[in-house]
């Protein structure tokens, strides 16, 4: 595992990084597209029970709180469609787009 964010980012040309987690059976992917962004993806085939989803908000208000900032989380290549959003000034979570399916 390297120390720092800057040596994956430095090694990319070389080799292919991918971070995996699994947050309460639900595994999340980070690529590491871009320096600016935090980007995982999920395949929400796994998310199909209660538990799962609020282990899936409960992981986004951490990195949210963590980091003082929004967690989004959207259709793959669809920012403008926020499905759910923890908000970092308010400490809530919130179903944004309910129509989306």
């Amino acid at each position: 595992m390297p120390e720092s964010v800057e040596q994956i980012f430095a090694r990319r040309e070389e080799i292919a990084s991918l971070l995996s987690v699994d947050v309460g059976g639900t595994i999340l992917c980070c690529h590491f597209f871009w320096q600016e962004d935090i980007e995982f993806d999920i395949d929400p085939r796994e998310v199909d029970e209660q538990r799962k989803a609020e282990g899936l908000f409960d992981f986004m208000a951490q990195v949210g709180r963590l980091l003082g900032k929004d967690v989004i989380l959207t259709p793959e290549n669809m920012q403008e469609i926020v499905l759910v959003r923890f908000d970092s000034r308010a400490n809530t979570i919130s179903q944004e787009f309910v129509g989306w399916r």
